[in-house]
Parts: C-alpha cells; structure tokens; sequence
C-alpha cells in the first residue's frame, strides 16, 4: 500500500469538501461536519497558511485520510499539533 501524501491547495477544495462530509469523526470535536462550514474555512484560509499545513492522504487516486498540522511557527510553544482522519473502512 503505498500512501501519497498530497498538499492541499485552494483548487482541491471540492475533494476536501467530499472527503470531510462523508463520514461521521466521532472521535473529533467537530464529528458532522458541513460542507459551508469547510468552504469558509478554506476562503479564511484554516488550511493553508504559514501556521498550518495540510495534506491529503491518497492511495492510488482514493482519499482515504487528511493530515492538518497547525501552531508550526508559534514562538510561544514549539511543539506542532495536529488533525488526522482516516476513513473508516481503512482504519485497522
């Protein structure tokens, strides 16, 4: 099983969006997430800026997971944190 770890990038949204939507994160602060609530957090730029940095994890052309890591440049604390979803039927 070879993993691709794919940056997200604005024109992606659509994927994101289909991915976030489809599943219930029981586990998550957020476990239903809507589609309008994730397009304005792209539009704010929640994804992708220079303190966060999140990738879509594929295997062939499938997402099967998302990796969002935030807090990368806070001077404050050093230690990065981090949102990781692997779709259900791929969880071990």
């Amino acid at each position: 099983m070879d993993l691709v770890f794919e940056k997200f990038s604005k024109k992606k949204s659509d994927e994101l969006i289909s991915f976030l939507t489809s599943e219930d994160w029981k586990y998550h602060v957020d476990s239903k997430l809507e589609s309008n609530m994730i397009q304005n957090k792209i539009e704010s730029k929640y994804y992708t800026n220079k303190e966060q940095a999140t990738f879509l994890v594929k295997i062939k052309s499938e997402i099967v997971g998302f990796l969002r890591v935030y807090d990368l440049n806070n001077e404050e604390d050093e230690t990065p944190l981090f949102d990781i979803r692997v779709k259900h039927s791929q969880r071990g």
